[in-house]
């Protein structure tokens, strides 16, 4: 008989008690690989969508480069089924190949009831190559070894016109 009451007791119990729910999240494309150019800003896009049927905050952050990796907007509120289109600027300082994710995090609005928050990590690959910016040829050691063709071309020039002129007189003569 006490094995009867105590699993109507636990039965009424989790009938009766109010269920945790988690937001939804989900994000296109599913992970992100980015061409950059060392100390050149580079764009990608994420669209994030709110499939519950609850309006939800949302989060969004790089895991590092957090110096270099600009999100816009980082944080806003979507109703149920709506989108967001979310902009990363992207300005490495040096050359490599860069691994991380970016988080997207979904919390209720309503702090009433207990509710989890719940989110996903894109993986984002970030491939940056050299800066290559345009030299400046106009240095001393280029202005000296133009100077050095110059003046040879001019030695030669001179050489072969007093050479025309010696054959020149020599076949007066």
């Amino acid at each position: 008989m006490s094995k009867k009451i105590s699993l109507l007791t636990i039965t009424i119990f989790l009938l009766t008690t109010t269920i945790a729910q988690a937001v939804g999240v989900s994000a296109v494309p599913s992970k992100l690989k980015v061409d950059a150019t060392a100390n050149e800003i580079s764009s990608a896009h994420l669209t994030i969508k709110n499939p519950s049927n609850k309006v939800s905050i949302y989060d969004v952050y790089a895991d590092d480069y957090q110096t270099w990796i600009k999100i816009q907007p980082m944080s806003f509120t979507l109703e149920a089924g709506e989108i967001k289109k979310v902009t990363l600027s992207i300005k490495p300082p040096q050359a490599g190949v860069f691994s991380t994710n970016i988080s997207v995090v979904a919390k209720p609005l309503s702090t009433r009831e207990f509710q989890a928050n719940s989110g996903i990590k894109i993986p984002i690959q970030i491939s940056v190559l050299e800066n290559r910016q345009k030299k400046n040829w106009l240095t001393m050691t280029n202005a000296l070894y133009v100077i050095d063709i110059l003046l040879g071309f001019i030695l030669l020039m001179t050489f072969v016109t007093r050479r025309r002129r010696s054959k020149g007189m020599t076949s007066r003569a």
